[in-house]
């Protein structure tokens, strides 16, 4: 049932909190978690539990440290390409970059290989180099809805398939980085469902801000279908990484609906 993920997820917030004092973090540190727990059914993790906690963890931190700097312009991607490959940054130094070279270092210490480390630095800058297409600028301002689309599954894609590498002990199969990608995707159109009227005041390129002429909730279920379509062309209908991305579909409505009906 849909309430008993809402339930797990906040378990997990509260875990993220108490070890993150941030609800930001917190809540994405929850449903990476809820995630990567259902990804077990297909994956063995062979690190213990509270090491990929502290991973994903720190992952989230490291990624919203990024993607801030990002959009203020405080770092570049070229520069977090540097910091993946271990080189800090003496040129024009400050306190955010500072923070996420050593989020980096972290992280790169905590991987379990060279191979996966180097999987997923890649991942996570082809997820990082979507911040750029997002933003609305002289440069973009003519992006099609496909393009967007495109970009919304590159974002959260290799958001996902990143954070994989690094609690997997060996590379992924084709099959299953496609999936976990799909998931990405997926989840990063719920994101921007949610986010949607911020998103507009940002001038943040998405599904949701470009496309005026479908209700969002139409357009989330369009593309929640299209994703499951995809998924199950590899996965059994009833595998639990569907049903897990089914139920979180439903639970980002409900909210939705519930904070829409509060603020009326």
């Amino acid at each position: 049932m849909t309430i008993v993920l809402g339930i797990q997820i906040f378990t997990s917030l509260v875990d993220g909190f108490i070890r993150s004092k941030s609800l930001k973090t917190s809540l994405g540190y929850a449903i990476l978690f809820r995630f990567t727990e259902t990804l077990k059914s297909s994956i063995a993790f062979s690190s213990p539990l509270k090491r990929q906690k502290n991973i994903i963890l720190s992952f989230v931190r490291m990624s919203r440290l990024a993607d801030d700097a990002l959009e203020d312009s405080l770092v570049s991607n070229e520069e977090l390409a540097s910091m993946l490959l271990g080189n800090y940054l003496n040129k024009n130094p400050n306190k955010t970059k500072t923070l996420i070279y050593e989020s980096i270092s972290s992280l790169r210490e905590q991987a379990l290989n060279s191979s996966c480390y180097n999987s997923f630095s890649a991942d996570i800058s082809r997820s990082w180099k979507t911040n750029d297409l997002r933003m609305v600028n002289p440069e973009n301002s003519n992006i099609s809805y496909d393009q967007v689309v495109l970009i919304t599954r590159d974002s959260g894609g290799f958001f996902f398939t990143a954070l994989t590498h690094l609690l997997a002990s060996e590379e992924l199969s084709a099959d299953l980085k496609k999936v976990i990608y799909l998931c990405g995707g997926w989840f990063q159109t719920l994101d921007d469902y949610r986010d949607r009227k911020k998103d507009t005041h940002r001038a943040i390129t998405t599904l949701f801000t470009i496309n005026q002429n479908k209700l969002p909730m139409r357009l989330l279920n369009e593309q929640s279908k299209i994703y499951g379509k995809e998924i199950q062309s590899i996965l059994d209908p009833q595998h639990s990484l569907i049903v897990f991305m089914k139920k979180l579909t439903r639970l980002t409505r409900l909210l939705d609906f519930t904070k829409n009906f509060l603020d009326w």
